[in-house]
């Protein structure tokens, strides 16, 4: 999880504009708040559940095909049923933790190179 939090947060990944949430941790309201406030993006559920991977390679397939011009078809066909949004306090707690997290692994692989020389 931190990998992804990490390559959202440094640039190394296009930040999403939301998260969609499918079964497993998307079917607790705790959890959807927590990838909100990790990612500092909404999370929505969806109807799709565990169907997700199923409508994600139609759309795929259809975007492929040229049935569709983009994937903006999946906000068309996939039924939201619960939105949580960033906590913006929370979010921020999860920055700060983030800069500490990057600055142990500086600090963890500065001790790596030292032990092996």
């Amino acid at each position: 999880m931190f990998a992804k939090i990490r390559g959202q947060k440094t640039g190394q990944r296009k930040p999403k504009r939301k998260s969609r949430g499918r079964s497993g941790g998307a079917n607790s309201s705790l959890w959807r708040q927590i990838g909100a406030n990790v990612y500092d993006v909404p999370v929505v559920r969806t109807r799709a559940g565990q169907q997700a991977a199923a409508l994600g390679a139609a759309v795929v397939a259809g975007v492929g095909a040229g049935v569709w011009d983009d994937f903006g078809i999946v906000d068309e066909v996939s039924c939201v049923t619960d939105r949580n949004e960033p906590i913006k306090e929370d979010a921020l707690k999860y920055e700060r933790l983030m800069a500490k997290y990057k600055r142990g692994c500086e600090l963890l692989g500065t001790w790596a190179e030292k032990e092996k020389a």
